[in-house]
């Protein structure tokens, strides 16, 4: 389904992004053709590429395109026009095309009667249950429908949390309108959890307001496959309930087979709870429906690394830095494979070097400093230090770095007034957030460097608690890492060596060639 084309003021813009995804979510939830989504399809516009290399690069048979004109009003009297057309890819023929002119009113219902007709035209029997899905009608007030569609487009092109508090304005505006509209309530839910998620709000309040929509969300409509998609979320995002978010994810998938988040989150969370054979055809099916995103695909190598997989991991990474090149995720997690394997720079330099070079990603100062601390040029990693961003949590991970690499160095004194700046904000975040398990694992840390042992390993323990290996599959081996650094910089090489004993079958980044190499063993 490709962006129909707006033909009214180009303000209207939303409408048409809108009443297109709305269109393509209804097909989405036919279990007889599988959907392209829309991070892939948007990226086309039939004037720019032809239908077929549309049809190639996707791999679909059909295309849906159109074009639409709202006068932007919502009153009564407001008219909509689409011009829907159902095109096979082979040859370029128009397999089913219509032209609608409508009141604003009757604009549920012509999303309907599209879906519909574009089933009929697939030869797709629609059950009962799908011609329910189909016919839905989200809300009969229409400005707060307007609203929401605003709210969504700024959340979907937000590349971070800064559209949210406007988006948010909107979703509340929608709300005051209409609150029993059950889509605004789930998205409402989502904004809140990667809010929370994304460090922009870490209260209690706004993981509560999360919670409250999507429950209100189900309540008003449990058969809305966003509702249970903003649960599956929160369980994921706010307490990393992995179980529970599966189990909301598997009704996404019911409601909604093809639904591209619940595919690609299905994987994610099996992939955190170990079950790496599981996870893998999630994440290739992922790819199937969204061909021109580089994450499932990365999440593959990931998993296949898990697995010990490796040289088949390799060629994935290598796969996607070909078709993206553009992107920096295939190319860091190639790079820790390589030290992972080699324990030494030989083929991670040269493909961060390539990376950097030409028009590839964006390789930053904090990329450079584990390939020169595995070198042991801790001088040169600190000037890269200098180079980092303040911004965010910047001059937190800057100065965890230089503290690194000065205990490396036997630099005591730079070591602790490093430590200590780390460990002021650190104590500020968990002050605000006392159960975030990362804050305590880099404050244990920290205070090892300023020699204040006991104390660090009360964090360490606190830590180990809160995020055992056997609890989460990627960040508990990461945690248990931290805490056998955080042993061995206390001198209690014991303990480091317990945590590494558990720690090296399950670790994404520990082998014996690190073992071997890197400083801090």
């Amino acid at each position: 389904v490709l962006p129909f084309e707006n033909l009214g003021d180009p303000a209207d813009a939303h409408f048409a992004v809108g009443m297109t995804d709305e269109i393509l979510t209804r097909l989405a939830s036919l279990s007889g053709i599988i959907v392209i989504d829309r991070e892939s399809s948007y990226r086309y516009r039939p004037k720019e590429t032809s239908i077929k290399d549309i049809g190639d690069r996707l791999g679909v048979d059909y295309v849906l395109r159109g074009t639409i004109r709202w006068d932007g009003r919502t009153a009564p009297g407001s008219r909509i026009r689409i011009t829907p057309r159902l095109v096979a890819v082979d040859d370029s023929r128009n397999v089913w095309a219509e032209a609608y002119e409508e009141d604003f009113e009757s604009v549920f219902e012509l999303q309907a009667r599209i879906g519909e007709q574009v089933a009929e035209a697939l030869g797709v029997t629609l059950g009962t249950s799908t011609e329910e899905v189909i016919h839905v009608t989200p809300t009969t007030n229409l400005a707060a429908y307007e609203d929401f569609l605003l709210a969504r487009a700024m959340v979907r092109k937000s590349p971070d949390t800064s559209e949210f508090p406007e988006a948010e304005r909107l979703l509340g505006s929608a709300l005051k309108k209409a609150p029993e509209f059950a889509d605004a309530h789930a998205w409402l839910s989502m904004l809140s959890t990667d809010s929370y998620h994304y460090f922009s709000d870490r209260s209690a309040s706004r993981l509560e307001l999360a919670r409250v929509s999507f429950e209100k969300a189900l309540e008003i409509n449990p058969e809305l496959p966003e509702a249970h998609l903003a649960e599956g979320r929160y369980h994921y995002y706010a307490h990393r309930d992995y179980g529970k978010a599966l189990k909301a994810l598997e009704q996404v998938l019911e409601l909604r087979p093809n639904d591209w988040m619940g595919i690609h989150y299905t994987g994610i969370l099996k992939k955190r709870q170990g079950r790496f054979e599981e996870a893998l055809p999630w994440f290739r099916k992922a790819q199937e429906i969204n061909p021109l995103i580089s994450w499932p695909v990365t999440e593959e190598a990931v998993v296949l690394r898990c697995m010990g997989r490796n040289e088949e991991s390799e060629e994935v990474y290598l796969r996607a830095i070909a078709r993206w090149p553009d992107k920096k995720t295939p190319y860091i997690g190639l790079v820790r494979h390589y030290i992972k394997m080699d324990g030494n720079t030989s083929r991670a330099r040269p493909l961060l070097e390539r990376a950097e070079g030409g028009s590839g990603p964006e390789i930053g100062p904090g990329d450079w400093v584990p390939i020169l601390r595995l070198e042991r040029r801790f001088e040169e990693a600190l000037v890269e230090t200098e180079r980092m961003s303040q911004e965010g949590d910047g001059r937190m991970n800057q100065r965890i770095l230089r503290a690194d690499l000065h205990w490396l160095m036997g630099n005591v004194e730079s070591m602790r007034a490093n430590a200590d700046s780390v460990r002021v904000i650190l104590e500020e975040k968990i002050a605000e957030n006392p159960d975030e398990d990362w804050w305590h694992v880099l404050r244990g840390k920290m205070l090892a460097y300023l020699g204040r042992t006991e104390e660090a390993l009360v964090e360490s323990e606190r830590a180990r608690t809160g995020m055992p290996i056997d609890k989460d599959a990627i960040f508990g081996p990461e945690v248990a890492m931290n805490l056998a650094e955080t042993s061995v910089i206390c001198g209690r090489y014991e303990d480091a060596l317990d945590q590494l004993e558990l720690l090296a079958p399950r670790s994404l980044f520990l082998s014996p060639a690190i073992l071997e190499n890197d400083p801090t063993w």
